[in-house]
């Protein structure tokens, strides 16, 4: 997600494991280039030929291979930057597990096909013109959801590499999220302070960018100051959210939720406040649908 832009935009700064920075950097870079590339492919196939069933079906033989082979590209590259982190941080040598990469990509992803699920976009511009949308606002919609499609599921690919690779090793006892970037949006901001669990998938949201260190024994994510976390909140998601916790700590739970979604996993949103409604452009943060697709 493009983090909400505002007068105050506060960088966050993680205290990262030495052996993490450049890795994760790198790693992120790789990833958010790997994203730009196949959304760019996306944008530019997505109505290329029309709105109709021939285009619809063009468009899905042409796109998914791309998808795919993007979704393995970013698995690879998840394995091969646990593989080093791991090294670092243990001492020594390490070789991550030879995981099939068809059991983290393609139909594995939702357990659904891919090709059933690149076709929706198109029942999205269907459905809005049914509506009364005018032809551009539903072919606009339509070409969101082929994008939140495309993105999910590489980030989808990430995650479910990093659940297998760090499951193999006995060493690692959890994961931290490591923030992307000095603008990241209020939910990863909150949920970096979190110790996740090596067994559990990580939870993503619409555009999610973060990356993973693995944690070993009693390794704990650090805190970051709690004027911080208000300034990111505010920006995100209004003043009253803040006021909700007073100026003291705010608790992650009191915020962030985890949606189980049948198909995707575990997604972040805002916890629904009926007193509070959340500021323009904060849309996306309401609930998991924007994932759903």
């Amino acid at each position: 997600m493009t983090a909400p832009t505002g007068p105050a935009n506060p960088p966050v700064q993680q205290q990262v494991h030495p052996s993490v920075i450049a890795a994760a950097a790198a790693y992120l870079a790789a990833s958010t280039a790997l994203r730009s590339r196949l959304l760019g492919f996306i944008t530019a196939h997505f109505g290329m030929n029309g709105y109709r069933d021939a285009a619809a079906a063009a468009y899905v033989s042409s796109v998914v291979p791309v998808a795919l082979a993007a979704q393995q590209a970013a698995a690879s590259l998840t394995s091969a930057y646990l593989s080093h982190v791991i090294a670092t941080k243990a001492g020594g040598t390490y070789r991550a597990p030879a995981v099939p990469l068809d059991t983290v990509v393609g139909d594995a992803l939702r357990g659904t096909s891919m090709s059933e699920v690149y076709q929706r976009p198109f029942k999205t511009v269907y459905w809005r013109l049914s509506q009364g949308d005018p032809i551009d606002v539903a072919a606009m919609a339509g070409q969101r959801r082929a994008q939140v499609i495309a993105a999910t599921d590489l980030e989808l690919a990430r995650t479910k590499m990093a659940q297998q690779v760090m499951r193999s090793d006995h060493r690692i006892t959890g994961y931290r999220r490591v923030l992307n970037g000095p603008h990241s949006c209020a939910l990863c901001v909150l949920a970096s302070t979190q110790r996740y669990h090596k067994a559990d998938l990580m939870p993503i949201h619409d555009r999610c960018d973060c990356g993973i260190e693995p944690l070993f024994n009693n390794e704990r994510p650090d805190t970051l100051p709690a004027e911080l976390i208000h300034k990111v909140i505010e920006r995100d998601l209004g003043p009253k959210y803040v006021q909700a916790g007073g100026r003291g700590p705010i608790h992650y739970r009191d915020i962030v939720v985890t949606h189980d979604h049948g198909e995707i996993g575990p997604v972040l949103g805002v916890r629904r406040r009926p007193d509070v409604k959340l500021p323009e452009g904060a849309t996306a943060y309401r609930s998991a649908s924007s994932l759903a697709h």
